[in-house]
Parts: C-alpha cells; structure tokens; sequence
C-alpha cells in the first residue's frame, strides 16, 4: 500500500504544481473557470489536511463544471487512495488512462500506480503489463 501511495505522490506534483499559489484569474476567464478553480484549490488544500471526504466533494464540484480536467481527476484518484477506497482509486485512473493522450506525462506513474493495485490483488500478469507499458513510455519513469 505504502509503494502505491508513492507512485501517486510522483504523479501528484504534475497535478498541483508543487508549491504553487494559485495565479489570479484572468480577466476574459469565464466565471465558471474561475469557480472551478476554486474548488479545485479548496480540494487540495483540504488533501493536504487529510480531510478526505470533504476534499473528494470539493473535486466532484469542480469535475461537475470541467469532467475533463485531468488535474483534478487525478487528484480525486489520489483523495480516494488515501481514504482507503483503493478499489475505487484504481477505477478512477483506469478511466484517466483510457482519456489521456499516449505521450502525457502522468500515464506512466498512473501506469505504475495500476500495477501496483494489481499486485495487491495477487494479479501478476496484469501488473507486468501495466509496468512494461510504463516503462516503454519511461524508461526513467519505470516503476519498481
């Protein structure tokens, strides 16, 4: 479990921007983007507090203005992992994995997050594919 939590924390800054404060919203952006946002640094700043179920709410928010977000659909992933719902988790980026471009930059640790899952379940074919896809995109990025 602890070597999954990992895989999803290298993904993680990708998603937050490691460090960042949220830039003020442009003038043109549309009122909806701006709230969006919102619920997507209220979410984070709830993670960061391990207040999972109101972070989880507070990404299902901002997924409800932007589903297509991947940023916060990751996040959600990694909220659900630390809430225990790893079942869960894993659905969510396998439906991430199915939406991503090949070349974008968090399929190969959410590729390695999978195999780990996979492991878990004593289901070792699946979690050799799922690190041979990693590491084909990645070969720094492979996954232990």
């Amino acid at each position: 479990m602890r070597a999954l939590a990992l895989v999803l924390l290298a993904g993680l800054a990708a998603c937050t921007g490691e460090g960042r404060r949220p830039d003020p919203a442009p003038a043109a952006e549309a009122p909806e983007d701006r709230v969006e946002a919102a619920h997507r640094y209220h979410g984070e700043a709830l993670l960061q507090q391990d207040r999972f179920e109101e972070s989880i709410a507070a990404f299902d928010r901002a997924l409800a203005i932007d589903p297509d977000d991947v940023g916060v659909r990751y996040l959600r992933a990694f909220a659900l992992f630390r809430h225990g719902q790893v079942a869960e988790a894993d659905a969510a980026i396998a439906e991430l994995l199915v939406d991503l471009p090949e070349e974008h930059e968090l399929r190969p640790a959410l590729l390695c997050a999978r195999a780990l899952h996979a492991e878990q379940q004593d289901r070792e074919d699946d979690a050799i594919g799922y690190r041979i896809r990693a590491c084909a995109l990645d070969e720094e990025a492979c996954c232990p």
